[in-house]
């Protein structure tokens, strides 16, 4: 089985709530769709950034909003966030965290517990954590429940840092994969 995420203008569910809600798809070995979600907020935009699948079937996404979703509210004008659907296609969470305009979520993965770890750029502090280099790569933490926990912000002082990929090995080591610059 595989998953898709992205955002779109138009209606796939139901009309649009934003100028782009997300959306997320599952699909059986066939390549026949199982389920399709979209999800958005009135007045402003929701991309999915990624997927990942556990090994029971589950689906993890995160991606950027430009506000409240799936109604949670977050403080200022931007989040990142997470969400979970079962292999039927019911959410059965969503987290936020606030950030800003210019922060990215980018990769997202599972571990056999259900925990679950954001990969992406920052370029202000999050979750009370403050900011190393211009921009630092992030690795964010979530529960089972999808409760947030650890928030790591890796950079260096006049650096540009991106987190674009994470993983996981055999072990529950954490692989975060990215590039690193130094600006002219």
């Amino acid at each position: 089985n595989t998953a898709a995420v992205g955002r779109t203008n138009g209606a796939l569910v139901s009309g649009p709530a934003g100028s782009f809600d997300m959306f997320a798809a599952a699909f059986n070995s066939s390549g026949d769709q199982v389920w399709i979600d979209q999800l958005g907020t009135a007045g402003s935009s929701t991309t999915a950034a990624s997927a990942a699948l556990d090994q029971n079937g589950n689906i993890y996404i995160t991606g950027n909003t430009g506000g409240s979703l799936d109604g949670k509210s977050v403080t200022g004008s931007y989040a990142v966030f997470a969400a979970k659907y079962s292999s039927a296609g019911a959410r059965q969470w969503t987290s936020l965290f606030p950030c800003g305009a210019e922060d990215m979520a980018a990769s997202i993965v599972s571990d056999p517990e259900g925990n679950t770890f954001i990969a992406g750029s920052a370029k202000t502090g999050l979750n009370g954590t403050q900011i190393n280099g211009s921009v630092d790569a992030f690795l964010v933490g979530f529960d089972k429940d999808g409760i947030r926990g650890t928030t790591r912000l890796l950079g260096d002082v006049n650096m540009y840092t991106y987190g674009t990929g994470i993983t996981l090995d055999s072990f529950g080591n954490i692989y975060l994969s990215g590039y690193t610059d130094v600006p002219f």
